[in-house]
């Protein structure tokens, strides 16, 4: 009797809690679908969006989308189709709440501050994405963010323009258009970055192809990564294997592209704030250094040849100003062959060169309230030849073009380190003149031993000079030359001084020396 009961009580469990499960899928499901129903029915006007099935499971908290299509229509002067197709969206962890939560922060807007986000998945993955429109077409395999969330305060802000606002921006014109004409755009693209965060992204094979007035162009990236993203600040991201083609410039690849950690959301906070576009509003910009390693260019009939890696930044603004900032260059290969002027091709014969192998690189920093700037880590290099490297100090270096002159000197330095320039010179000259290469050697070291004997251009200095000189032809290794006069001197006093070397050098205070460590 007791077993009977004991079943019989299981029995009733077993399926009250079935009834209890498919009650709360079903309930899910239906939220689900309502809240996707809503979301695609919120597109902008002439658009439109249908998709063949949606599913989401309570026991994966898993959310499944196939079959996605979007067609909309962009006005304009020549209004533009575009369509939008999607294998797939998988949602991880999807927040059912979102749609309730995002119409909560429309009626009470004040309720939301720029801290308060709403989480949107753990992980979204989008398979099979296809975009078409009459200027350009771009598949992409697949791609993954991480953590994704919406702030509704920058989407919502007072004050943001309308969609109609927006087009009015992009709108053809007979004359360049003004901040004041971009501001619309600018403003809601400000808002797009400070209303999303995600913790990470992945991207598969992306392919482009467009079609602009005169030109053709296509690309494919195999992948992309973003480390993070949050309002405006970006801790990084990398491409790789990047090919492309046009019409025009023929073809062209990249190995990779990385930026580093970069910071925009002072800038994009003002804006979106409506504040009046001005270069103060590039205050408190950093980018991080962006390279593109492993250029390859092949122009159109003629054979490739290789750019190496390209750098920019890191770059600081201040004061409206970039304060700070790198470039850099290195191992751009050329060959003779590959000159399209004989000028250029007959120097590397008289050179004796087949092949050069270019580097270069610039840094600065620059105090706007004090007026200061320094040149540092700048160099010019080619393997073949040689390499000149630069640092220099200069006071009162305003924002004005036209007080450039009174900018001053404080200090400077270049060295030269010969790797062949010197004695290919010597040999090339010594050619030209048909004489013995050690003989014409000789008689240009000879030369700048020899004291000058026009007005002006003697001096204890430059004599030393003239021998350090000398003493470098006749070996050559490296050649200093610094700068460090007694005063800041002005670049208007140097060039009413140039005429008179000896004048110059000591307002200068000239120091070279050759071969020295």
């Amino acid at each position: 009797m007791r077993t009977s009961v004991v079943a019989a009580v299981a029995g009733v469990l077993v399926l009250a809690a079935g009834g209890g499960y498919y009650g709360h899928e079903v309930y899910l499901q239906q939220r689900f679908r309502t809240g996707l129903d809503q979301t695609l029915a919120a597109l902008p006007p002439h658009t439109i969006a249908t998709y063949k099935d949606a599913h989401y499971s309570v026991m994966s908290h898993q959310a499944v989308v196939t079959g996605l299509t979007l067609h909309a229509e962009i006005a304009g002067h020549t209004p533009q189709q575009i369509d939008i197709t999607i294998d797939s969206i998988e949602t991880e962890n999807p927040n059912l709440d979102l749609p309730s939560s995002w119409n909560k922060a429309v009626a009470d807007k004040a309720a939301f501050t720029s801290e308060m986000a709403l989480p949107v998945a753990d992980s979204i993955t989008v398979n099979g994405v296809t975009v078409h429109s009459a200027a350009i077409t771009m598949t992409e395999d697949s791609f993954r963010i991480d953590k994704l969330r919406v702030y509704p305060w920058a989407f919502l802000h007072d004050g943001m323009p309308a969609l109609e606002e927006i087009r009015t921006s992009l709108a053809p014109r007979s004359q360049p258009p003004t901040l004041a004409d971009l501001q619309p755009l600018l403003r809601a693209e400000a808002a797009a970055m400070l209303g999303i965060a995600y913790d990470a992204y992945h991207a598969g094979t992306t392919k482009v192809a467009a079609t602009l007035p005169a030109i053709e162009i296509a690309y494919a990236v195999n992948h992309m990564t973003g480390d993070g993203f949050d309002r405006g600040v970006m801790k990084g991201g990398s491409a790789e294997g990047i090919t492309g083609n046009s019409t025009k410039s023929g073809t062209f690849s990249v190995d990779h592209i990385t930026m580093g950690a970069s910071d925009f959301r002072e800038p994009m906070t003002r804006i979106v704030n409506g504040e009046a576009l001005s270069p103060a509003l590039l205050n408190g910009v950093r980018i991080g250094r962006i390279e593109y390693g492993g250029i390859t260019v092949q122009p159109p009939g003629q054979p490739s040849f290789h750019l190496g890696s390209l750098s920019i930044g890191p770059v600081a603004f201040a004061q409206g100003m970039p304060v700070s900032g790198t470039l850099a260059w290195q191992d751009i290969s050329v060959s003779r062959s590959q000159l399209p002027d004989g000028k250029a091709r007959d120097a590397f014969t008289k050179l004796g060169l087949e092949t050069t192998t270019t580097s270069f690189a610039l840094s600065y920093d620059w105090d706007v309230a004090q007026q200061r700037a320094s040149l540092h880590d700048t160099m010019l290099k080619v393997n073949e030849l040689g390499a000149i490297t630069v640092s220099a100090d200069l006071t009162n270096v305003v924002a004005n073009v036209a007080s450039l002159n009174q900018t001053q000197l404080a200090h400077a330095k270049l060295r030269f380190e010969d790797a062949s320039l010197v004695d290919r010179l010597l040999r090339a000259g010594a050619a030209q003149a048909g004489v013995d290469p050690t003989a014409y050697r000789q008689q240009i070291a000879g030369m700048m031993r020899q004291p000058s004997g026009k007005a002006g251009e003697n001096s204890p200095l430059l004599a030393a000079v003239g021998q350090t000189l000398g003493d470098f032809i006749t070996s050559p290794h490296s050649l200093t030359v610094e700068l460090s006069p007694p005063a800041p001197v002005s670049f208007i006093s140097l060039q009413r001084a140039a005429t008179v070397p000896a004048t110059i050098a000591d307002m200068l205070g000239l120091a070279v020396s050759a071969n020295q460590p």
